[in-house]
């Protein structure tokens, strides 16, 4: 998966480590500052390009933790406020990239 992190000032894109109901775990090349509130829109990518039909997953996320790593920084970002459609669209992407595994 794919991501785009916004903030105030800032645009980035990254890869996904990992995703769960309540977060997600981006690669960065640059850190974001810890608690800041950002936005995120994840991507199903399917050999480098985004999934044709896919929809994408826009949500508010709240910087919980950076760590500097050899190619960037992680970041660990915690959902605020899933609406239920949200919730369903992480619940189909899970089910999807668990197929993949």
């Amino acid at each position: 998966m794919s991501a785009e992190v916004s903030g105030h000032g800032f645009l980035l894109t990254s890869t996904t480590e990992n995703l769960s109901r309540g977060g997600v775990c981006l690669s960065l090349d640059r850190p974001v500052v810890e608690n800041s509130l950002v936005r995120v829109i994840l991507f199903l990518v399917e050999d480098e390009v985004e999934s044709a039909g896919a929809r994408d997953l826009e949500v508010a996320a709240r910087v919980r933790w950076t760590a500097e790593t050899e190619l960037g920084h992680r970041v660990g970002l915690e959902f605020e406020a899933l609406a239920p459609a949200q919730v369903a669209t992480i619940d189909r992407i899970l089910r999807l990239i668990d197929k993949e595994t």
